[in-house]
This record gives C-alpha cells, structure tokens and sequence, in this order.
C-alpha cells in the first residue's frame, strides 16, 4: 500500500481490488502509523476502501510469529516484515483457495516458494503492469511510477519485471481476494 500512496495512485489500488481486498492488524497498523506521521501522504485513503482488519486466532499470532523469523532479518525491529506473517499464517490456516498476496517483501515471497504455499503472490510491478493491460494507466505513466519509486529506493521495483509481465499477455486478471501488505 506504502507504494501507491508514494505515487499517488491509492484510488488505482482501490480499484485494481475491486472492494476483495482484506488486510490484517499489522498491516492496518503500519499505515496508521504511515499516516500519524505524515510519512506516506495519502495513505489514509486505504482506511475509505479496507474493510476492518481481519483478527488472528491466537494459534495464528503464535504462528505468525514464527513465519517472521524466518522471513525477516534478525536485526530488524519487530513489527518489520510482521503483516506479511499474519497474512501468510491466515491464508494457510483457513486454508483461504485460490488466495492472491499483494507484497513485495522478498523474504515472504520466497517463504512462500520454500514451503510450496498455493498463494499467488503480486508485487507492486505486476500490479503496475496488470493496470496497463486493463487500460487503468498509460504505460508512460506506469513506467514513470516505477521510476519515481525506484528513484524513492523503494525495494523490488523493476523496470525489466514490468515489461516482463507486459509481454506475458493478458492471463493476471485482477485479484478475487487478496492479502496486501
């Protein structure tokens, strides 16, 4: 979400989800947060479109926890790579099918491969491309989002994945239901 307030397009994600998204307490958190400290302007749109977080089970907190050990750095502060943990642990436990995770923290999406996790993951790129194909942006202005997220050092955001999923046509529809993060 911090990515789309950056480059001013919350209304594009909003509509990219299509009122499917979910989030968790962690993830509701870091943008009150963002937002409390005027740190990402915008990002208090996702409070209009976000329905209330979804509440972990304890087992699934307890669960969490340990995801986030092994996705995030041990030097990390605690809440770091937190949201993407939640997530992954409800997906898994509620057995969520066909389940779309909207992330682009490497270490969750690895965790994901490493575990054989049926959870289609997108990144900020893929969604970038995806609103392209669905005529939501221009690919000029796609292309200068990425740059001006690049150019914030915003993490796993490429130019070469972007053309990349472009030219894998028009098989990524929008999300059914997603996690973001």
């Amino acid at each position: 979400m911090i990515n789309f307030a950056i480059i001013g397009e919350m209304g594009l994600l909003k509509r990219l989800l299509r009122g499917q998204g979910q989030w968790v307490g962690a993830v509701e958190a870091e943008c009150e947060d963002s937002y409390r400290t005027g740190l990402y302007i915008g990002i208090d749109q996702a409070f209009e479109f976000m329905p209330d977080p979804i509440l972990l089970e304890p087992f699934e907190t307890r669960e969490a926890r340990l995801i986030r050990q092994s996705i995030a750095d041990p030097l990390d502060k605690p809440t770091k790579s937190l949201g993407e943990a939640e997530t992954i642990a409800v997906i898994t436990n509620r057995r969520i099918h066909g389940a779309t995770f909207i992330t682009d923290d490497e270490g969750a999406k690895q965790y994901i491969v490493n575990e054989d996790l049926p959870i289609k993951v997108y990144t900020t790129t893929d969604l970038l491309a995806l609103a392209v194909k669905v005529e939501y942006l221009t690919q000029e202005l796609a292309e200068a989002h990425i740059d001006t997220l690049v150019a914030q050092r915003r993490k796993r955001i490429s130019i070469n994945r972007f053309h990349r999923v472009l030219r894998q046509g028009s098989q990524n529809r929008s999300p059914q239901k997603s996690g973001v993060s």
